[in-house]
């Protein structure tokens, strides 16, 4: 009987597994800009957002070990009856392997996104459909769509892409629909969610997302348990990305600068008051917009927020 109970157990976990989740979202929603006429429209808002990707399966993959923990801050403005513009920011993290009684993350996304236009009604009913561009739900499912690539590309090399195609594809429907941030016409350097999506499926950019999995695999993984040789890691993959950006890199990365606006701090924490200028000088030219924050850690004076 106990035998049979175990078995039991097992199978029940693994029919649990092969539907897990991916996500796990925390969402905040501000509705201060908001007039108080129109806060009736969005009053559950918070609660369904939530909802929809916590309950929601965004690949066909199943899905090992923890959700991704994404925390989802939405500041809504205007509204005339139940249409709203938000302006949006959101944190990824992935949890990193090390003690078990000392657990640490890093962030994979830190995006702020102002494109957002919607129409939306208490308790409307969100469902997934990949294939069909909605003005609701298709935002939320491309930002989840790419969490869920940028971590799988930091546990396999290139172990992303199937689900990036799949973003494309979502950011080629709003483009076509012609929705604010997915524009198809916008230069290949300048952000938005089309371009990016676009540039994380380009086969050119391979090396960088080989460089930005060894920065998890061979450098921040290992700190939990060898601090010295973890950030000497770090420190020569980060030399690594300077020079393919000097001299195989024509235009401005859009995966980079997302790759340094989620880990910008965290680098300069690691290295704050490293006495190497010549790889200060090579990290303000990997990521010039945050040149002042290494200069602080250059003189040993950053202080991570």
């Amino acid at each position: 009987m106990k035998k049979i109970l175990m078995m039991a157990l097992a199978f029940v976990m693994g029919a649990w597994t092969c539907v897990a989740q991916e996500i796990s979202c925390d969402v905040t929603v501000n509705m201060e800009q908001v007039g108080f006429e129109n806060r009736n429209y969005v009053s559950s808002l918070e609660r369904d957002v939530e909802s929809y990707i916590n309950n929601q399966r965004f690949t066909d993959e199943d899905w090992e070990g923890d959700p991704i923990k994404v925390e989802m801050q939405i500041v809504l403005a205007g509204g005339t009856r139940n249409v709203f513009a938000a302006r949006v920011l959101i944190n990824a993290v992935r949890t990193l392997d090390g003690p078990d009684e000392i657990p640490s993350v890093s962030p994979t996304m830190r995006i702020y996104d102002d494109t957002w236009q919607f129409e939306y009604n208490n308790g409307a009913n969100l469902t997934y459909n990949p294939m069909r561009y909605d003005r609701f739900t298709s935002f939320i499912d491309y930002y989840m769509l790419m969490i869920i690539g940028l971590d799988a590309d930091t546990y396999a090399a290139s172990g992303g892409t199937a689900i990036f195609s799949k973003a494309r594809n979502l950011a080629v429907q709003a483009g076509a629909a012609g929705a604010a941030g997915f524009e198809t016409n916008k230069q290949p350097s300048e952000f938005n969610k089309y371009n990016f999506a676009n540039e994380v499926t380009d086969m050119r950019l391979e090396e960088v997302r080989r460089l930005i999995f060894a920065y998890y695999v061979n450098g921040m993984d290992i700190i939990g348990f060898d601090r010295a040789k973890g950030i000497a890691e770090i420190k020569n993959i980060l030399l690594d990305m300077a020079d393919y950006k000097r001299n195989r890199m024509v235009n401005h990365s859009l995966l980079l600068q997302v790759f340094f606006e989620a880990k910008f701090q965290e680098i300069a924490a690691m290295f704050n008051g490293t006495d190497d200028e010549e790889f200060f000088t090579e990290l303000m030219f990997l990521d010039p917009s945050n040149s002042l924050t290494y200069q602080q850690a250059r003189e040993g004076k950053f202080i991570r927020n």
